[in-house]
């Protein structure tokens, strides 16, 4: 039996996958498909940043555009935990049993 992804991590299994759809470079705006608004997408940048799962990559101004570009890109460890979180119906239940304290008789 499967369980679903809590919230939180399909929420940020949501922002990793799409940094992969994108071939690692999604922007802002991609990103803002997801959170809904400005001030979530900035907490969730904020939040992704600063768990190490992914880092900003600010691209100079064009100079036919004259804009700086907002791009993210996913950590070695972002990738991990993308690996993880896609696992979770086989690695779910394991994950409840190790956060307790003590394990359930069957």
């Amino acid at each position: 039996m499967s369980s679903p992804l809590p919230g939180v991590s399909r929420r940020i299994l949501q922002y990793l996958d799409r940094i992969s759809e994108k071939m690692g470079k999604p922007t802002r705006m991609d990103f803002l498909r997801i959170a809904g608004n400005e001030s979530n997408l900035n907490d969730w940048v904020k939040y992704l940043i600063k768990r190490n799962l992914i880092r900003e990559d600010i691209t100079a101004p064009d100079e036919k555009e004259r804009k700086t570009t907002t791009y993210y890109i996913m950590s070695d460890y972002g990738k991990k935990v993308r690996e993880i979180l896609r696992n979770y119906n086989y690695l779910g239940p394991l994950f409840g049993d190790l956060s307790r304290e003590r394990r359930r008789r069957q």
